[in-house]
């Protein structure tokens, strides 16, 4: 099974959308960490998984739609790593 790590870029994105949903619902907060977090299992045991980021257009750069939210990973033979995790509604690019 792959190694997964996670790169700080995606931990500082969880907790920035943590904290703000936790404005609202510190317990929803919670629950969508929890959610996040147990989608590595999903993807480790299936890299594949996920559709191929349109604006990166690699094979081994996926994400994994969560919601409102895209969590963004990258495979290779050895290692699965989280780039990041965006909303859906951000129009911003995403560059690795």
């Amino acid at each position: 099974m792959l190694s997964v790590k996670w790169s700080e870029q995606s931990k500082q994105r969880i907790f920035q959308i943590a904290d703000f949903i936790a404005l609202d619902s510190p317990k929803a907060a919670e629950e969508w960490i929890d959610l996040i977090i147990s989608k590595e299992k999903l993807i480790r045991g299936n890299p594949k998984i996920g559709r191929i980021v349109p604006e990166i257009g690699s094979e081994d750069t996926r994400e994994l739609i969560v919601g409102q939210y895209r969590l963004m990973y990258e495979t290779d033979p050895q290692e699965l790593l989280i780039l990041t995790v965006i909303n859906c509604r951000e129009q911003r690019y995403f560059k690795k």
